[in-house]
This record gives structure tokens, C-alpha cells and sequence, in this order.
């Protein structure tokens, strides 16, 4: 399900007619309907205007997390070593030998994939765990993955490499996650293109409170690490994301050196990373691919830059790049560090609600590189899993950047004195209209008054009170949004034109949201077989209580990611 899609479903329903939305120093960003006016046609707050609500503070930790809590002490242990052009065939006797693991060779995918016995393995462990070694065998394509406590090398796409794990997600859904917004934060934002939907093997099945995911050991990590993010999450928080990169961002800021005339690329690259006493190497594998040699003659002088400036001199001028990966700081092609990487960012001070959180996806995708998003066949991705928790997939130079441009709305923001809007007084009556399944009109035109602000709704005892409700015809709704479409009946609709203050209205998305998900299973309602097929927590009912019935987008084709 395309994330545009998925996103109007979660806010849970349709303005038909005037949407606008309530405008405070807090309301940070606005839809294309509400944009802020020229200053001057701003007013001045109310003297007796109410408080602004505590400011919210973002931490920043966590910084990132770390896969290393997810594996087994066999990979986890530090290691030193060192392997300077040796034989592949050596290195696993090692494994076997002086790690104690019992190694199982997938003898023909490797054999498919021209991997010899005698492929030369140089690399080094300085006290470090045996699994950055293990992921960095990754170089010459080859994958690991643990069965019963065997390790089994082959290739990534090696049949036993996939296989099926559970993941218990139910205090996420006590935090108001459901079993879609899951499912779609996931294969949106850990490589799209290796999951079902687009033609890879990845697969997501929802049953209770259970994610039964089938996927490599490497996108697993991903997940278990995206997981535990948005139970804790910073100002920025790296997912899978080694110790060992925190002390290479911050050796970036390193001052160094350097006057070469036609020296040899790998020379080039060794003696910065020496200089600035971090483990950077070439991705020779990549370079292979793009026909780029490791001796590269290369020209390039300057003096006491900042290492993170001096490899964007060295990339850019030879049309390569540099990312992290694996413990290391890898110069590569743009091809591969257009793979890209994951964080979480806390933005609960930037957005409230879904619509706050498409207008700052709108924000950021229109202003940081704004053709690399998936929105124009991009690799980048935003998903909103819930207001205030952003997941971003895109390389680490961009993320920094949105990163920057986080802090630059805040600063903004700071600056700024509360103003309102004439328009955008909380008092002010307005009329609104919600589309929605007629059974689903036919209750909430009796519950509502009930069930919010009941001292505003107009009734024999209130005849002055401004909120009144009218319940109109709307069609049926004869493609349903998601899956199965051939499958469903019609689905009668209506529209329930509200008249209310609106502040009233303003929490009238919210409330739709608990009548659609609920705060929590309860028992086994809505959940057991029905949560198979993307159901579960907010599954049914053609596909959400307060559903766009117009076809969804379709996500760019793998090849165009």
C-alpha cells in the first residue's frame, strides 16, 4: 500500500469541504489549504489567550542501535585480527578454528556466484565483534546468516537465507502503532525493494500482538533495530547502526592534510584515513562493478580541512562517494551508497497529527533534494508511523540534512512570536464534512454528541449551543481501498456535516481514530486469524472505518528506486 494512501487512511477521514486546521505558536506546519499569510495580515495574540502547553523537550539519545543486542554472544565477542590477501578458504578454517563455530559452506550458491575458495580476504578486527567481520565478507557477495547455532555463508540470494522470525509488537500497539502503519513503516523504509509487494522474498504476517516476518538475517537486524527505535527514539536515532560509527562522525570534524599529484587512489584513501585514525577503505567490489581501478591516479591538495570536507573534494571530483557501513568508512560509488541507511527522528514538536506530519513530509521532500524522494522515483522514503515519530531511509549525507532542516524549523520557530490567524480562532463556528460508511455515519450522528464536549452540542436543554450534526447520502464506495478489491461488496457511504467550534473539530480526527482502532486490543477482538493478510489492529471494514475510496497510488518500479 503506497505510503500517500496509507497516511490519509490513518488520518481516518475525508474534508470535503473547507479544510483548515488550527493554527498556534505550536502548529508548526500547515497544508497547502491553510498557508500562513504575509506578517502583516497577522493579529497580534490575545492579551488573555491561553498559555502555550510546556514546551516539549527532544533528547538526544538514544543516538542510534546498536544489532549487536539482537545477535548471539558467538558474533557478538571481540575480536583482534588480521587478514592481509588470504585465501577465503583460510579465513573460514579461522572461523572454525580460533572462533569455535561450526561453519556450513551453501556450496552452490557460491559456486553460482564465482565465488572460489581462493578469493582474497583482506580485512582486521581491532577488538571488535566477530560480526562486523562476518558483514564485511559481504564485499565479495558473500551473506551469513545463524541456524541452530551453525553459521551458514552463501549469497544473499541463497533459498536458506530467508527465513521466518516473531516479533512481539504489543506495546507498541498500546502506544497507538496498529498492525498497518507497522507493516508499511517497515517495507517502506528497510530496502522497499526486498519485500513481496515489489518482487522481492520478504513477507509480513500480523497475528495478536505477533509480527511473523520472512526476510535475510540482514534485514532482520534492520527490523529488530527500526522496532526498538520507536519504542526510544532521539533526535536522531541510527538504526543498525555499530558503535564504531559514532567515533567516525565524529573523527569527520578531524583536520587533515594533503598534496598529491597522480597518486594511486587506494594510497590516497589509506593515508587519510591513517591521518584522521579511523578504518577507511575502498569498496572494491563497487568500484569493480563501475569500472573504476583502485590505483586511479589522483590529484588533489589542500590544507587542515576537516576530514568529512577533504572525501567530499576526493569523491566529487572523481564521481564517487563515501558512506558508513560495517564499522568502516567505505569511499564507493554513488550506485551503493544510494542503498541507504535508516534513522527515527522525534519530531513531536514539529507535528500533532497525521496531517502536520504530511505537510512536514511535504516540507522536507520540497526542500532537501527534492528528485531523490521515492515520490519522484527517488530513493528516499519518509513514514509516519505515528505523529511525531518520522522514520527516514535515505543515505547518510541526505539525513543529515534533514536533519539540519529539522533544527533549522525549530530555530525558526523560536524566533517567531506566537501569531494567530483572524480565521483561526478556536471559538469560531465552522461546518465541516466527513466521509465515511454509512453504518459507521449512523452511530457517531448519536454517539458524538455524547462523546465529546457534550456541552456544546445543541439539544432541547442547549438550544444555543453551536454543534449540530446532519447525516447526508454519499453513493457506496465500490473499490475498496487495499487488497482484494474484487473481493468486497459495496460499501454504502455518507457524509456527516458538522457544524461546531473548531477546537471541537480539531479533535475530531483523533476521536475517529479510537473508534477505528480502539486503545489497545482488548481479548481476542479484531485480533486471531484476522489479523493474517494486514488486518489485525485497524484491518476490515473496506479497509478502515473512514477510508479514500479512489484507486491508490502505486509505489516507482524497483528499477526506478
Amino acid at each position: 500500500m503506497p505510503r500517500c494512501e496509507f497516511n490519509r487512511r490513518l488520518c481516518g477521514f475525508v474534508l470535503l469541504g473547507t479544510l483548515v486546521l488550527a493554527g498556534t505558536a505550536s502548529a508548526q506546519f500547515k497544508t497547502q489549504t491553510e498557508q500562513l499569510a504575509p506578517q502583516e495580515s497577522l493579529a497580534e495574540p490575545a492579551k488573555d489567550a491561553a498559555k502555550p502547553a510546556t514546551e516539549i523537550v527532544i533528547p538526544d539519545q538514544p543516538r542510534a542501535v546498536d544489532s549487536l543486542q539482537f545477535m548471539p554472544k558467538s558474533v557478538t565477542d571481540p575480536r583482534t585480527v588480521k587478514f592481509d590477501e588470504m585465501a577465503l578458504s583460510d579465513v573460514i578454517d579461522w572461523l572454525r578454528n580460533e572462533a569455535k563455530l561450526t561453519v556450513i559452506l551453501d556450496q552452490r550458491s557460491l559456486r553460482d556466484a564465482d565465488i572460489l575458495p581462493s578469493e582474497p580476504v583482506t580485512d582486521q578486527l581491532n577488538n571488535e565483534p566477530l560480526y562486523l567481520l562476518l558483514d564485511r565478507l559481504g564485499s565479495l557477495g558473500i551473506d551469513w546468516w545463524l541456524s541452530a547455532g551453525v553459521l551458514h555463508l552463501g549469497t544473499s540470494d541463497a533459498d536458506e537465507n530467508l527465513y521466518t522470525k516473531q516479533y512481539n509488537v504489543g506495546d507498541l500497539f498500546d502506544r497507538g502503532h496498529t498492525a498497518d502503519n507497522l507493516q508499511e513503516v517497515i517495507t517502506g523504509a528497510i530496502e522497499p525493494v526486498q519485500w513481496e509487494e515489489v518482487g522481492g522474498g520478504g513477507t509480513i504476517i500480523v497475528l495478536g500482538d505477533v509480527l511473523f516476518v520472512r526476510q535475510s538475517n540482514r534485514l532482520h537486524r534492520q527490523v529488530a533495530g527500526l522496532l526498538e527505535a520507536l519504542r526510544s527514539h532521539g533526535r536522531r536515532t541510527w538504526v543498525d547502526d555499530p558503535a564504531q560509527h559514532e567515533a567516525i562522525r565524529e573523527a569527520l570534524a578531524t583536520p587533515v592534510t594533503a598534496n598529491y599529484r597522480n597518486a594511486a587512489l587506494l594510497t590516497v584513501v589509506a593515508e587519510l584515513g591513517k591521518a584522521a585514525k579511523i578504518d577507511m577503505r575502498l569498496d572494491q567490489q563497487a568500484l569493480r562493478e563501475s569500472g573504476v581501478r583502485d590505483r586511479l591516479p589522483v590529484t588533489l591538495s589542500f590544507d587542515q580541512q576537516p576530514l568529512r570536507v577533504a572525501l567530499d573534494l576526493l569523491t566529487r571530483q572523481y564521481d564517487l562517494a563515501w558512506h558508513l557501513k560495517h564499522g568502516v568508512l567505505w569511499v564507493t560509488t554513488e550506485n551503493r551508497v544510494a542503498e541507504g541507511v535508516t534513522a527515527v527522528f522525534d519530531v513531536r514538536d514539529l507535528c500533532r497529527d497525521f496531517s502536520e506530519s504530511n505537510a512536514l513530509t511535504d516540507a522536507i521532500t520540497s526542500q532537501s533534494d527534492p528528485d531523490s524522494w521515492d515520490i519522484v522515483g527517488g530513493p528516499g522514503v519518509i513514514e509516519f508511523p505515528l505523529p511525531g515519530a518520522m522514520v527516514v531511509h535515505h543515505s547518510e549525507r541526505h539525513l543529515d540534512a534533514v536533519l539540519k532542516l529539522l533544527e533549522d524549523y525549530r530555530a525558526a520557530l523560536r524566533i517567531s512570536k506566537p501569531r494567530v490567524r483572524p480565521e483561526s480562532d478556536p471559538k469560531a463556528v465552522i461546518t465541516r464534512y466527513y466521509r465515511m460508511p454509512t453504518d459507521v455515519a449512523a452511530d457517531l450522528a448519536i454517539a458524538l454528541p455524547e462523546l465529546l464536549k457534550p456541552e456544546t452540542w445543541r439539544n432541547p436543554q442547549q438550544p444555543d449551543a453551536p454543534g449540530a450534526i446532519r447525516k447526508l447520502n454519499a453513493g457506496v464506495q465500490v473499490d475498496p481501498v487495499g487488497e482484494n478489491k474484487g473481493a468486497a461488496a459495496p460499501i454504502p457511504q455518507s457524509v456527516l456535516v458538522i457544524t461546531q467550534m473548531r477546537e471541537v473539530h480539531d479533535e475530531l480526527p483523533t476521536l475517529f481514530l479510537r473508534v477505528q482502532n480502539g486503545d489497545g486490543m482488548v481479548g481476542g477482538f479484531d485480533g486471531g486469524m484476522g489479523g493474517m493478510g494486514g488486518g489485525g489492529m485497524g484491518g476490515g471494514f473496506g479497509g478502515g472505518f473512514f477510508a479514500v475510496p479512489h484507486e491508490p497510488l502505486k509505489r516507482a518500479p524497483a528499477g526506478a528506486r
